[in-house]
């Protein structure tokens, strides 16, 4: 089931365009990762499929039905730096939220708390929170009504390593709990460890999308070298015509459109050519390389 299907969405802000007739599916349990340079309209999609901003052309559609009131108690959403009462605690003001949006009970607040790992810490005033447990605690709220789907925009914006990682294994919790988590994020590296699918924009316009791993695609890259990189480059060379050689720093870059090698017995096939290898690694492709390979031009 897809929870979420946009249709040739295009936006316009007078003569600037800021998304070009972007389709995609988003299937349900799935983390789904919207990437993109800046100014490429991760937000502005985000907005519209919130209702926060009306598409110029092209529609969208939530579990199957147009956008409505009922359709929008089953998303939680945090588009914006979390903003609390500084001098109430975390408990009062999910309370105070609750009370304003009338999303969820009080009964469910000290569960959406344990769930964030704020419950010992429920009752300090927000002041005394780092960002980390700020961002934790507006995904606290937005959990408020046990809504099916969380957008969050740049969730590990400004956190320092330990606030990434406890985001990072919140949604990876949130996941297993069977909640759909579309996110906006330029951490390539933080998007590859959390994300089943993905959307890439530029300037406004989807490049591709689907499987992270259909994404990555094949290939791998083996780090080489020996005394003699030029004796070891046309050895490469004729074992792996259809390969890509570079030198980067002293070492052979082997670009191979694989998914695996046995580097045992490339080792073994270089040893009985007479060329002694010093280095031999391996380095799968990433989010990263495929994100600028997309992005590049």
């Amino acid at each position: 089931m897809n929870i979420l299907k946009v249709n040739q969405i295009s936006k316009n802000f007078g003569r600037i365009q800021a998304l070009r007739n972007v389709s995609f599916e988003i299937p349900q349990g799935s983390v789904f990762g919207i990437l993109g340079p800046n100014g490429s309209g991760k937000t502005t999609l985000l907005s519209i499929v919130t209702d926060v901003l009306k598409p110029t052309t092209g529609n969208f559609f939530w579990f199957g039905k147009p956008s409505n009131a009922a359709t929008r108690k089953q998303i939680g959403t945090i588009l914006e730096t979390p903003n609390f009462y500084a001098y109430l605690s975390g408990y009062d003001n999910l309370l105070l939220r609750q009370k304003i949006h009338q999303r969820g009970s009080p009964k469910e607040i000290q569960a959406v708390l344990e769930l964030v790992k704020l419950s010992e810490r429920a009752q300090s005033s927000v002041k005394t929170y780092s960002l980390g447990m700020k961002q934790r605690l507006a995904i606290a709220a937005s959990l408020l009504g046990k809504p099916q789907v969380l957008i969050l925009d740049e969730p590990t914006n400004g956190l320092d390593p330990i606030g990434i990682v406890e985001i990072r294994d919140l949604i990876l919790e949130l996941r297993k709990q069977n909640y759909t988590i579309i996110l906006a994020s330029h951490l390539l590296d933080e998007v590859e460890k959390v994300c089943t699918h993905t959307a890439i924009l530029k300037q406004g316009k989807l490049l591709s999308y689907g499987k992270v791993d259909k994404i990555l695609g094949k290939g791998l890259t083996i780090e080489i070298a020996s005394n003699s990189l030029t004796e070891l480059a046309n050895f490469l060379q004729r074992q792996f015509p259809q390969a890509i050689i570079k030198k980067e720093n002293e070492v052979l870059q082997l670009v191979l459109e694989t998914d695996s090698v046995d580097l045992a017995s490339l080792n073994q096939s270089c040893f009985q050519n007479g060329i002694l290898l010093h280095h031999l690694a391996l380095r799968k492709k990433t989010l990263e390389t495929a994100f600028l390979e997309l992005t590049e031009n």
